[in-house]
């Protein structure tokens, strides 16, 4: 679903991503790792066609290059939000995940608000429905955010950080909603985190990345290493299997 061939990327005479080199398979959760600054964020905005590269080629299905309403219809992504200065109500920022698929002018039938209710009763936002999005805390406002990504129906998801907002509660709420979509509806899940832990709960293969380039790249157990977070992170860390998710769990 996702190759990049030797892409690069810098902003003016900096350079940010160094030669990157990857392939993500239909129906993967995989997760981006690494240190402030290692150029994650960038390379999502590099993979969705918010930012163009200096070299390299991104495809996405097997194509280089989409009109931006042709991608959307594949293509969704949760960021961490910013500042919010418009006074949508939550219903119609949802709904505005249903944009890419309606005609120019066209209002959204009722399948398209089915969906919208359907999505904002995973996210818990429901109850959000008629209140504008001003009004709501950075955690809920993230939610709703989260709710119109899964009214879009993508078939492939990029997360930026989407769950920094959020309690534990429906921190863990969300990221089991998103393995139910990777592993029941097959969308293709690459997520940017920091959460050393949440990547080894829900990532069946991780990016390590360092300086712009990609450290390590495999499966979760090959690069959660105390050799690769110390080489990174210039932190030592204990690594533990749990008994119950028989997942890796990193102690600090």
């Amino acid at each position: 679903m996702i190759e990049v061939r030797n892409l690069n990327f810098s902003y003016a005479a900096k350079k940010i991503l160094k030669d990157i080199n990857f392939k993500i398979n239909s129906g993967e959760f995989v997760g981006i790792i690494g240190p402030n600054g290692s150029g994650k964020t960038t390379l999502l905005k590099n993979i969705c066609q918010v930012l163009k590269p200096n070299k390299g080629v991104i495809l996405i299905d097997g194509k280089t290059h989409y009109k931006p309403k042709e991608l959307a219809q594949k293509l969704a992504i949760v960021s961490e939000n910013g500042p919010i200065n418009f006074d949508f109500t939550v219903s119609e920022v949802v709904l505005m995940g249903r944009t890419p698929f309606l005609r120019r002018f066209q209002r959204e039938g009722k399948e398209d608000i089915e969906i919208a209710k359907k999505s904002m009763a995973a996210t818990d936002t429901l109850q959000f429905i008629e209140r504008p999005i001003t009004q709501l805390s950075a955690g809920e406002r993230q939610r709703v955010f989260i709710a119109q990504c899964l009214t879009q129906m993508p078939k492939i998801i990029l997360l930026d950080e989407p769950t920094n907002y959020l309690d534990i509660n429906h921190k863990i709420k969300i990221f089991n909603l998103f393995s139910a979509l990777n592993k029941e509806k097959g969308v293709t899940i690459l997520s940017v985190l920091h959460d050393l832990n949440l990547a080894s709960r829900y990532c069946d293969k991780l990016i390590l990345m360092s300086g712009g380039e990609i450290f390590a790249s495999g499966k979760t157990e090959d690069v959660l290493t105390v050799e690769n977070i110390q080489k990174v992170y210039g932190i030592d860390v204990i690594i533990k299997r749990d008994e119950t998710t028989g997942r890796l769990i990193v102690l600090y």
